[in-house]
């Protein structure tokens, strides 16, 4: 390995001149006064920008790389003989990474050829209960279900309303178009409700190729469409329940391919709750027992006993996230949305918490701005909608300021985003009934749970023996960015079956050494963990979680997958024992020496199994696979038609001084950069666009309080509020 003599020339000079114990004690402990840090052994070329930031404060962050991949720039360190620093922001993309790639795999290896097996088998039985039934209400409802089908259908394979009768072949050829243009938000044709088909626009990791846009607009469809039970009109709603009712009756009976059409559901469906919790909507399974329930006598032409279900299937649960658009009660006179929006999906949208903290912070359970009216136009968070100030949007702090993150909570305040009636209120309840049992592993254990767990575990200070800039303000914000970061990427995987939340309508260490001789080329560089134990465990602890949810659903024993999964648990345990040595002071080995200099190599993706899409699609592995920037929307407002864009750009480069065996040393590492910004909900971002205009350099700028930290020009504010 070549080494580089010029820049270890110059530490050495360097490091006969500073006071190794003075600043080792200095590097080592917390500190209340930020004074300057002397010289230390470098072997990293510190930009020059740079070098007075991590002189006083202990590092300091470049934005400059324009590299979309972290595993590259580490092994470029590697080959350049830099020491380097593993950043929790490295694990957590790693898992990211991962996860999406075995998330891919399911989709396209099994869950969609289930979704076209299990559409047909219902559809069958669909139309064979309108060819059998004498009863119009029926008949009529038969139909309808199997049209509400066959869309999903014609999502994956193509087609349009060809062989219905009318008027069903014109709403179907009606939702199909509004589908492919994904632009409107209009009347339903088939169920009669205003839908955001804006939605439907594949995004995430589906607009890869048709075969991931057609899965992902048909799931959405199964997932957003629901057979409401709180119709103002009783014939809607019996229309509603007949649909579904004979949709339930069909998943008891059908066959597909010899298998019972229920259990091909809940694999598709406990497959995709794993990876992105449960549904928010009522399912067939609850409608099922339901009906268990009304006795044997029960008969679905009859108005009362439909009825006598309905009121039935409306002591069931509610939804907890506003999924589309509705009226407020608070200036509408309207019905709750949470009673209006009640009923049955196929498969449903799924609830995870950082949805519902983002609709429990907006409108209509925050109330109006509260605070100077000099300021509401640079509040983020307001909109001024029918002369009402609103608080339309929430920020990606508003997650974690109920996750524990105090410096959110400050910028939150500092920015006027708390100034609402009823905003502290639902603060500490979201806090008290969500944050607590999140952290304490007594809510949701499915992948999507895990891994904000993992980035709220940023928040935790570890106990021991750090490096002083890690105790440091600047640093809690950057770890704030890298949950923020890693937040983003969950919700940017989980995009299609999330329940987006809607607002209710209305150093100076450079130097040269001056003659004398050359010193030796220098031994192997020696690098250091971010000490996070916590944070490592909490990621590998969902690493196998995720491989022990692929036993249990009974997938295909694939050696190799369960190969890759404990492979990375195992490198995440190396993290964390290397995390908790460094906090007690205790010397590393040469072993974990290596593993940190090759870490590049070991969050390689490829290492983890991509060679399978070999056995499933050319479409499935793309040269984009583990590109950094990605975008996800988080929350609509129907008000101003703008959603919530929540991105990752390139990876920045983190300069920090850490103690290296027992030395004081510059290191090196790459960390997450964070977006927020609005964006018309008829043109949600894909990831093509976003990387798009980062290479233009039309992207938005990253949000100002990064600049404590951040060295460049990519930082600014926040576009207003509206």
């Amino acid at each position: 390995m070549k080494r580089n003599l010029k820049l270890w020339a110059m530490g050495a000079a360097l490091s006969v001149a500073m006071q190794a114990g003075t600043l080792k004690a200095q590097i080592e402990q917390p500190v209340q006064q930020q004074a300057a840090y002397p010289p230390a052994r470098v072997r990293v070329r510190v930009p020059e920008s740079l070098q007075a930031k991590l002189h006083q404060a202990g590092f300091a962050v470049s934005d400059d790389n324009r590299s979309p991949r972290l595993a590259q720039l580490y092994r470029r360190w590697s080959r350049q003989d830099y020491p380097v620093i593993v950043t929790t922001d490295a694990a957590l993309h790693t898992s990211h990474l991962l996860f999406d790639w075995y998330q891919r795999f399911l989709e396209i290896a099994h869950l969609r050829g289930d979704l076209v097996n299990l559409t047909d088998a219902l559809a069958v039985k669909m139309m064979a209960y309108h060819d059998e039934s004498e009863d119009a209400a029926v008949k009529k409802a038969a139909l309808s279900g199997a049209c509400f089908l066959l869309i999903g259908k014609r999502c994956l394979s193509g087609g349009n309303g060809d062989g219905a009768p009318e008027p069903w072949k014109g709403k179907m050829d009606s939702e199909l178009e509004f589908i492919r243009q994904a632009k409107a938000m209009t009347r339903s044709p088939l169920f009669g409700y205003v839908e955001d088909y804006s939605q439907y626009q594949p995004r995430g990791h589906y607009s890869r190729s048709e075969e991931f846009a057609g899965y992902f607009r048909a799931m959405m469809w199964f997932g957003r469409m629901s057979f409401r039970l709180n119709e103002k009109n009783p014939e809607a709603a019996r229309a509603h329940a007949r649909r579904a009712i004979l949709l339930c009756r069909a998943l008891e009976s059908a066959k597909v391919k010899g298998e019972d059409a229920l259990a091909v559901w809940r694999r598709i469906y406990e497959t995709t709750a794993f990876f992105a919790g449960r549904a928010d909507d009522l399912l067939p399974t609850d409608y099922i027992s339901v009906l268990g329930k009304q006795g044997s006598d029960f008969d679905i032409t009859e108005d009362a006993d439909v009825d006598r279900f309905i009121a039935s299937a409306q002591e069931l649960s509610r939804p907890r996230v506003l999924g589309g658009w509705a009226a407020s009660s608070e200036t509408a006179g309207g019905p709750d949305w949470r009673k209006s929006t009640q009923g049955m999906c196929l498969f449903g949208q799924r609830y995870q918490i950082d949805s519902e903290i983002t609709q429990r912070l907006v409108f209509d359970s925050v109330l109006d701005y509260t605070g100077p009216k000099d300021k509401a136009p640079d509040v983020f968070t307001l909109a001024n909608v029918r002369g009402v100030q609103l608080r339309a949007f929430p920020r990606g702090l508003d997650v974690m300021s109920v996750l524990g993150f105090g410096q959110a909570e400050k910028l939150l305040r500092v920015g006027g985003d708390c100034l609402y009636r009823n905003y502290d209120t639902q603060l500490k309840t979201l806090r008290k009934n969500i944050a607590t049992p999140l952290m304490e592993a007594k809510s949701q254990q499915d992948l999507a749970a895990w891994r904000l767990r993992a980035a709220a575990e940023l928040a935790r200070k570890p106990e021991g023996r750090v490096p002083r800039a890690m105790s440091d303000r600047q640093w809690q914000l950057k770890q704030l960015a890298a949950a923020l970061g890693s937040w983003t990427e969950l919700r940017h995987d989980t995009i299609l079956y999330t329940k987006e939340s809607y607002t209710a309508s209305q150093m100076a260490f450079a130097g040269m050494s001056k003659g004398g001789p050359v010193p030796p080329p220098p031994p192997p560089p020696k690098g250091y963990v971010e000490p996070m134990p916590h944070v490592y465990a909490s990621i590998r602890s969902s690493a196998e979680a995720l491989l022990q949810q692929l036993n249990s659903l009974q997938y295909p024993e694939d050696e190799a997958l369960a190969r890759h999964l404990k492979r990375f648990a195992e490198n995440l345990k190396t993290l964390e024992d290397i995390s908790q040595k460094e906090l007690r002071g205790k010397g590393l080995t040469k072993e974990e020496y290596k593993f940190i200099e090759h870490i590049g190599s070991a969050f390689a993706v490829p290492k983890y199994g991509l060679p399978h899409h070999r056995d499933v699609t050319d479409a499935f592995r793309t040269e984009m696979d583990d590109l950094m920037p990605i975008v996800a929307d988080v929350h609509t407002d129907v008000n101003t038609r703008m959603v919530l864009e929540e991105a990752v750009g390139y990876p920045m480069v983190l300069y920090i001084l850490c103690p290296v065996d027992g030395k004081p040393t510059v290191c090196i590492g790459a960390v997450y950069s964070y977006y927020e910004f609005k964006h018309p909900m008829e043109d949600r971002l894909t990831d093509e666009k976003w990387r798009q205009m980062l290479r233009l350099r039309r992207a938005p700028k990253m949000p100002e309080w990064m600049g404590g930290y951040v060295v460049g020009k990519n930082k600014g504010k926040h576009q207003p509020g509206g």
